[in-house]
């Protein structure tokens, strides 16, 4: 949610604690009930204030989750209708033509965002006394290292901009500390960032898509394994989890991670690892997983790519939809 002009400076009310206007949450809960104990009374007190609230869920919850959200009298009908209140399923956001696509996913975020009104919050940092002038929305112009146009002020996290995220935000932060104070301990940021949504499902990547490495003219293999064939997927109920990963056809190289399912925040971390070292389908075809873990479905999208590579399996992706149903 994103606190309109007019009510920007009253406090934000969750869980009993009171916060500043402008808070990035992530929230655990044990049950749906303890969740919904605990956000109902926050959905509701944000849109009585007339801010936007944009819900994105499993498509199996939608009727369960407009019901909670009429049970605690906010009037969604209303709501939609003034533009106010808007929910999405999580395949309209993540998963659009049957694939994850990180930069369609974040450019969705920022127009949702945007209509809300999003803004750096610099207004009372009184920059002008700095000898620095905030641009649009607020930002503060920074170089690579998050130096302003002040050589010995430096900024980082949302006031600079995307992606805005509190990892990089954190990461951009300890690497302009160690350049202000000439610390050799590193002097740029992580080329290869990566992205989590904590919704249900999380989705998560990082490095190439499919899209991007096709405008680059790079050639690439993609491999998928399924969270309903890993024994852990199974444990944990989730039959509609998804890892994809994107190799470079020549060397196989990994060069992109996706998921959507459970725990997709950690998951794609053994691949953003495998990125920044350089490695790829060599690494999972050796490496041993713990068994029975989410990690084993790299070492299985990895099987899958190594044999459309070599052309021992068709990926029905590349098959003309008419020749593929006369074979289903």
């Amino acid at each position: 949610m994103s606190a309109s002009s007019a009510f920007r400076e009253r406090p934000i009310r969750l869980a009993g604690s009171v916060l500043g206007a402008k808070r990035h949450i992530c929230g655990f809960f044990r049950t749906p009930e303890e969740e919904y104990q605990l956000l109902l009374p926050f959905i509701k007190e944000g849109i009585e204030r007339g801010e936007k609230a944009f819900h994105v869920v499993d498509p199996k919850l939608r009727e369960d989750h407009l019901r909670r959200l009429e049970s605690a009298g906010i009037d969604v009908a209303e709501a939609e209708k003034s533009g106010q209140f808007e929910l999405c399923n999580w395949a309209q956001m993540y998963l659009r033509d049957g694939r994850f696509d990180q930069d369609r996913m974040l450019a969705m975020w920022r127009d949702v965002l945007v209509a809300a009104g999003r803004q750096s919050n610099t207004s009372e940092l009184n920059l002008a006394a700095a000898g620095l002038t905030p641009g649009t929305r607020g930002l503060i112009k920074v170089d690579a290292q998050c130096r302003t146009e002040v050589p010995h002020i430096f900024a980082a996290g949302d006031v600079i901009g995307p992606p805005a995220l509190a990892t990089t935000g954190m990461e951009q932060a300890r690497m302009a500390m160690c350049v202000a104070c000439e610390v050799d301990y590193k002097d740029v940021v992580a080329p290869i960032l990566p992205t989590g949504i904590y919704t249900i499902p999380e989705a998560s990547m990082a490095g190439e898509t499919e899209d991007s490495l096709a405008k680059k003219g790079v050639a690439y293999v993609v491999g998928r394994a399924r969270y309903r064939d890993n024994p852990r997927g199974c444990i944990l109920g989730d039959e509609s989890g998804l890892l994809k990963l994107i190799f470079a056809r020549d060397d196989m190289r990994l060069l992109g991670v996706h998921v959507v399912g459970e725990q997709a925040t950690e998951l794609v971390q053994i691949g953003l690892v495998a990125m920044m070292s350089g490695a790829g389908a060599d690494l999972f075809n050796r490496i041993c997983f713990n068994y029975p873990t989410l990690g084993d479905l790299y070492k299985h999208a990895t099987y899958e790519a190594i044999l459309k590579r070599d052309g021992r399996v068709v990926d029905p992706a590349e098959v003309p939809a008419d020749i593929l149903s006369q074979t289903v």
